[in-house]
């Protein structure tokens, strides 16, 4: 079991390396990334920023069994929706 902000931290770092790999098929092969989703994407950043802040403020209020309990329900229900859809 790792404590929770390794956890977040572990998470992060897959996703940012995965998201990284995936860029360029974004941008040179499937055509995903243009100039209106970069414009989007730059008005967002306040919004992600707050989201950031808060998620720390938040994450920091839990201690790690209840993170823990948190992270199992949430993906559990999670699970349940996909099943059903």
């Amino acid at each position: 079991h790792l404590p929770k902000d390794q956890f977040i931290g572990t998470g992060a770092w897959f996703f940012l390396i995965i998201n990284t790999f995936k860029f360029p098929f974004h941008f040179l092969v499937w055509h995903t990334i243009t100039l209106s989703s970069l414009t989007l994407n730059i008005c967002m950043v306040p919004v992600i920023a707050l989201g950031f802040f808060l998620g720390v403020y938040i994450v920091g209020k839990f201690n790690d069994a209840r993170y823990r309990r948190f992270a199992l329900l949430m993906t559990g229900i999670a699970a349940i929706v996909m099943l059903f859809q």
